[in-house]
């Protein structure tokens, strides 16, 4: 079964990367510039961060490393117009399965768990 844990920016910001490229091919048919999507998408993972939530796929047979089977991204988007706390919103920014691991209601899985946390992480150093 898989599981929903936080994200390692060290560990697993480069899997989801790759996996967001491949689930833009899948949908897309081709990506014109791979290299660019790969930088913007880095960039996406610099963004002070509320929350970062990795799906680890089922282990596959033979004890082979569990792959990354979708993701998402909640970061803190500085609103023009603060409210009267001074607060930001949290925005969910990336969420993505992985193409083979569609249809199997991860997507509807990680909306919460993208939530489940306030907790702000600053991620300069990604």
């Amino acid at each position: 079964m898989s599981s929903i844990r936080a994200g390692r920016f060290d560990r697993d910001v480069a899997v989801c990367v790759e996996l967001w490229v491949e689930a833009v091919t899948a949908r897309d048919g081709a990506v014109p510039d791979p290299a660019a999507l790969v930088a913007r998408m880095r960039g996406k993972f610099e963004q002070p961060t509320v929350r970062f939530a990795v799906i680890d796929a089922d282990p596959a047979p033979g004890g082979t490393q569990r792959p990354v089977a979708g993701f998402a991204l909640t970061v803190v988007r500085p609103d023009p117009l603060p409210d009267r706390t001074g607060t930001a919103p949290a925005f969910l920014d990336l969420l993505a399965v992985a193409p083979a691991q569609a249809g199997r209601g991860l997507g509807r899985a990680r909306p919460p768990a993208a939530a489940q946390t306030r907790q702000f992480h600053s991620n300069a150093a990604v």
